[in-house]
């Protein structure tokens, strides 16, 4: 690094006398090597653009334990949802029997209203999705969409034993 520079450094006694105390608790050999080190960590974080790597290791500690702990529920929780999305869809290929190009279609079908929306589907769109049309009047048209046509399919292939009071249509 070579020699040092002498200028002139002007503070308030007030920060004179704290800069004084806290070098000597710091264990810095003079108050210039205690300057040095504050000003080289300043500038240590003005280049580094991450406060992250100089936060206090108490406060970082309790947020990587935080985000640990949200990671681990978030992970749970999409696990649970995956699981109940595979037995959903395992009961409906069962009662539906979906050629490949019903596949297809509806994946490509999903994927866009996915797009549009989002992600926030909720049941009542779907319901009221593309069977369901607005005359001129602004009232809503129902007419007979694929999901009411494949129920009424799927009551009469579904066995009677699986069948519940308070299901659409009537229980045993």
């Amino acid at each position: 690094m070579g020699g040092k520079k002498k200028f002139p450094f002007y503070l308030s006694p007030e920060k004179k006398a704290i800069l004084e105390r806290r070098y000597q608790e710091d264990g810095s050999q003079s108050l210039t090597a205690f300057i040095e080190k504050a000003v080289d960590f300043y500038l240590d974080y003005l280049s580094a653009n991450d406060a992250g790597l100089f936060l206090p290791t108490s406060i970082k500690s309790y947020l990587d334990g935080r985000l640990g702990q949200l990671e681990e529920r978030l992970s749970s929780l999409a696990f649970k949802q995956a699981v109940e999305q595979d037995m959903v869809a395992g009961i409906l290929a069962d009662a539906y029997q979906f050629s490949d190009e019903d596949l297809r279609r509806r994946r490509s079908e999903s994927v866009q209203n996915v797009k549009k929306t989002n992600g926030r589907i909720s049941l009542e769109q779907r319901v009221r999705g593309p069977g369901w049309r607005r005359t001129m009047s602004g009232k809503i048209n129902p007419e007979k969409s694929l999901s009411q046509v494949r129920w009424k399919q799927f009551c009469q292939r579904l066995p009677a034993v699986h069948r519940h009071k308070g299901a659409r249509g009537t229980g045993p």
